[in-house]
C-alpha cells in the first residue's frame, strides 16, 4: 500500500465519523477553531471621530475597500447623539470580554452618563426619538411632525 493509500485509510478511519477523505464530517462537527488574541484597553478617539471610523479604538481599525475616514462628519446635534452611543455600544462590547477592566468600566459609566444628558436634552429640544421617549410626555405626541428626514434641507442643527 502506497503512501497515499495509507493516509485515505487512515482519513476515512478517523474517530470523528463520517468519509473525510470525501469531506464529510460526524453531525455536529466543529468545521474551524478560531484565535483571538485578548485586547488591551488603549484609549480611543474621541466619539464623533469613532463614529466616523467605525470603532473607538485605534488598534482595530482596519482598511475596508480603501476607505479613509475623512473627519468631515457633520457637526450636528442628532450625529453628536449617534457618536455618544456608538461608543457607549463599543465600550460595553470591549467590557463583553474584559469585565474585570476597571478603567473601561468607569469610561462606560461616563459615557452612559453623558449619553443620558445630552439624549435628554435632544429629545426636548427636537421631539421623541424612540416610543420610550412618550413616558415623560404630556400627550402622546410621537407621530406629530416634522420627522427628522421632513426638516428643511437650510436647518443643519438637527
Amino acid at each position: 500500500m502506497d503512501n497515499l493509500s495509507i493516509e485515505t485509510a487512515a482519513m476515512n478511519n478517523m474517530s470523528c465519523g463520517g468519509n473525510a477523505a470525501a469531506g464529510e464530517l460526524k453531525t455536529p462537527a466543529s468545521i474551524a477553531m478560531a484565535y483571538v488574541p485578548k485586547q488591551k484597553y488603549e484609549n480611543g478617539y474621541k466619539p464623533e471621530a469613532a463614529l466616523d471610523r467605525g470603532t473607538l479604538f485605534p488598534g482595530l481599525e482596519l482598511p475596508f475597500k480603501n476607505y479613509c475616514p475623512d473627519g468631515k462628519l457633520e457637526k450636528t446635534a442628532q450625529n453628536e447623539l449617534r457618536a455618544l452611543a456608538f461608543v457607549v455600544t463599543e465600550i460595553g462590547l470591549f467590557l463583553n470580554s474584559h469585565p474585570d477592566d476597571k478603567e473601561a468600566f468607569q469610561l462606560f459609566k461616563t459615557y452612559v452618563k453623558m449619553y443620558n444628558e445630552y439624549r435628554k436634552q435632544y429629545v426636548a429640544k427636537y421631539g421623541p426619538i424612540s416610543k420610550t421617549d412618550m413616558a415623560d410626555a404630556s400627550s402622546y405626541n410621537w407621530i406629530n411632525s416634522p420627522w427628522p428626514w421632513e426638516y428643511d434641507a437650510n436647518r443643519r442643527d438637527v
